[in-house]
């Protein structure tokens, strides 16, 4: 009879070199019975750091195995013992069908050939073995988060070295810059460009938008441990960022108005900021057509679907320069002094509202697990809870993405010289979504296309967010 070796191994840990269960063993042990019954080994089907219990992963020697014992490529197909081959009850079933079409057998080496009565009870008892040390290892991942330790697995963060985790101080201080020049109003692309001079990523390729966006909203960089999800304990690790400024990264990167449809920032000071007096509606940058002098205006678009009422343009490059000069007068004014003095206080506040509202969702979670209150009164709670979360969290993300104010030149002069000479066009536009809500353009008064500045006077004009 031609024969079929299956071994299986689900973690390859250093240890288990030495132990029977490596599939240097298995394989052994399966020709030794192979050659007791005068069985020829014709393929041997080998699995290595993959789980019988997971449904995540195909396992390729166990499909193949599977193949040739149906095509009658082999006869009977060998393993160790059962729990190498089957750990769920349906994937028994699968196997008990194909030898019951093909008309092979199965045989292993520590439980022999049993009757399909013993092998569904063991295969049953293999399946609820493994949910168990699932369970077992869930709670002990669990435990090890919440006590502040590092993932033990995944690739290595950019900034640390692998376990223990240490601070790369040449990495670090990339992190360090691409912060600071976030923060001060640079786009991701240019920092992107920038990061590609300078440093790889762990896996040594060059940086994309995409993946310097994922390193720096990491959490680990704040040195928060995070379990499924939710920050669940302070690590065990020096950060590299202090949490406030983590968190003002995370706020500007996770800003909904920076980013256009086509997932990249806007060249256009006002974009996403200027909206129809009518309707309310966010109007678009259009061009228009060239027998119409091809000048780049907002339009209030009336797209099939939306309220937008399309009665409203205005000529954008005017528009702009007088909201830019109405802006560097609210900048130069003590009243940004004042917006900023008051900012520190707010976001300090907002921290601690935020860490009281998590603090009492934790005590209804534990209340509900020790059946003080039942679910429908776990739900109503934790509904009102998340919703108050999500309130505080959108306030404090709305003050974190003035940051770059605090590091604008205090005197009117030197104000309007960076802004005239040394700001780029990042800078600009978030200097702009720092100080303004919208821009509201009225409907137009005076024909004949002349740009109307009363048309951004109250009740239009700019919704400051100071």
């Amino acid at each position: 009879m031609r024969a079929g070796v299956y071994c299986r191994l689900s973690v390859l840990k250093p240890s288990e070199q030495l132990t029977e269960a490596a599939l240097e063993r298995q394989e052994a042990d399966c020709r030794a019975l192979c050659v007791r019954n005068g069985w020829e080994v014709v393929q041997v089907y080998p699995d290595e750091g993959l789980s019988a219990y997971s449904n995540r992963r195909r396992r390729p020697g166990f499909e193949l195995a599977l193949s040739d014992l149906e095509a009658g490529r082999i006869d009977v197909l060998v393993c160790w013992k059962l729990d190498r081959l089957v750990r769920r009850l349906k994937d028994w079933i699968r196997v008990e069908e194909v030898v019951e079409r093909s008309g092979g057998k199965l045989m292993s080496v520590n439980e022999g050939e049993q009757s399909q009565l013993t092998l569904r009870i063991l295969a049953s008892m293999a399946e609820q073995e493994s949910k168990n040390t699932s369970d077992r290892v869930g709670r002990q991942r669990e435990q090890a988060a919440r006590a502040g330790e590092p993932n033990q697995g995944g690739r290595r963060l950019f900034g640390y070295t692998t376990l223990p985790r240490t601070i790369k101080e040449d990495e670090a201080a990339v992190i360090r810059e691409v912060v600071r020049r976030l923060l001060a109003g640079e786009s991701v692309r240019s920092l992107t460009s920038w990061a590609n001079t300078v440093s790889v990523t762990p896996t040594g390729r060059q940086w994309t938008q995409q993946t310097l966006r994922g390193m720096l909203l990491s959490p680990a960089l704040a040195g928060l441990r995070v379990y499924k999800g939710v920050v669940v304990a302070q690590g065990v690790w020096e950060p590299i960022l202090d949490r406030p400024t983590w968190e003002a990264v995370n706020a500007l990167l996770r800003d909904p108005s920076r980013i256009t449809p086509r997932g990249r920032p806007s060249p256009w000071l006002l974009a996403s900021m200027v909206e129809c007096g009518r309707c309310h509606s966010t109007m678009v940058v259009h061009y228009r057509v060239k027998s119409r002098g091809g000048a780049r205006e907002y339009l209030c678009f009336n797209k099939p679907g939306t309220s937008a009422c399309g009665l409203t343009t205005v000529a954008a490059e005017p528009l702009e320069a007088l909201v830019e000069e109405m802006v560097l007068q609210q900048l130069a004014e003590d009243r940004l002094d004042k917006a900023l003095t008051a900012h520190d206080g707010i976001v300090t506040e907002l921290h601690q509202q935020r860490e009281v509202i998590k603090a009492k969702l934790r005590e209804v979670g534990e209340m509900f697990d020790t059946d003080e209150i039942d679910r429908a009164e776990y739900l109503e709670r934790r509904a009102k809870l998340t919703e108050r979360l999500g309130r505080v969290q959108a306030d404090l993300d709305r003050h974190l993405q003035r940051s770059i104010l605090t590091e604008l030149p205090t005197a009117e002069a030197e104000l309007r010289a960076w802004w005239s000479n040394k700001a780029t066009p990042d800078q600009k536009q978030s200097v702009m979504r720092a100080c303004l809500r919208s821009v509201v353009v009225g409907p137009a008064r005076v024909r004949g296309g002349r740009f109307d500045s009363n048309r951004v006077l109250p009740p239009y004009g700019p919704q400051w967010r100071f």
